[in-house]
């Protein structure tokens, strides 16, 4: 696997659950790693967050696009489902939650862009009234009836029943505009991210910190994936 730049590897520490690690290579030669600590950094995690929900997002619309776009014979729940987990990614970046000490400000991404700070907001409420509760939207209809009888002068009641309609989120010209906004966020995201990676490179106190390196991780090391243990 590989990230950015960069690698995984798969860390087995005794006495420990294994994790995922990440590591960077200069020249094909793995670098060595401190751990920073502080504000700065947990600010760091939640916007790295973001980054990987707005480009899950970004690749569910674009590839629900793609299927819509050159029709694909595909069952319709395929880019439905697709357009739902690119919405539910797209939400997360502009949701308070534990874990996370940031939000993404939207007045902030969309400022002096009225027409996709339109489309944010639309993209939220489809999450809200929609996708994640049961609301009120433009989306879904239900129906309650009462069938009679044809052939019954006094037309008795036959039975109950009731038809739910869902339109479908396959609108291409909605979609393009989802996946606009995504990117004006994902833009928004990267800027906070390279700017916080800088502040703690240049912030690290190398004299403080323990180096690492891929092959001495040991049960100190805290913040990696944890994975399942192969027996």
């Amino acid at each position: 696997m590989k990230f950015e730049n960069g690698e995984y590897r798969h860390v087995s520490i005794p006495k420990s659950i294994d994790r995922i690690e990440p590591f960077m290579r200069k020249a094909g030669t793995p670098c060595p790693f401190v751990i920073p600590r502080g504000h700065e950094v947990n600010n760091l995690k939640s916007w790295a967050l973001y980054k990987a929900d707005i480009s899950s997002a970004l690749e569910a619309f674009e590839l629900a696009l793609s299927i819509i776009d050159q029709e694909v014979s595909v069952e319709q729940t395929v880019p439905q489902s697709l357009i739902f987990a690119g919405i539910t990614s797209y939400c997360k970046c502009y949701t308070s939650a534990d874990g996370r000490s940031t939000k993404v400000n939207p007045k902030k991404v969309f400022k002096g862009d009225s027409e996709l700070r339109s489309i944010h907001e639309k993209i939220k409420s489809i999450r809200n009234s929609y996708i994640a509760h049961g609301g009120i939207s433009d989306f879904e209809r239900v129906t309650v009836r009462v069938a009679l009888d044809p052939e019954s002068d006094s037309k008795a009641c036959l039975t109950t029943y009731s038809f739910v309609a869902r339109n479908p989120l396959s609108n291409i010209n909605d979609l393009t505009q989802f996946i606009e906004a995504a990117k004006l966020t994902g833009n928004f995201i990267d800027s906070k991210v390279k700017v916080l990676y800088e502040r703690i490179k240049e912030n690290v106190d190398l004299e403080a910190s323990k180096i690492y390196t891929v092959d001495n991780i040991g049960n100190d090391l805290l913040d990696g994936f944890k994975v399942p243990r192969s027996e």
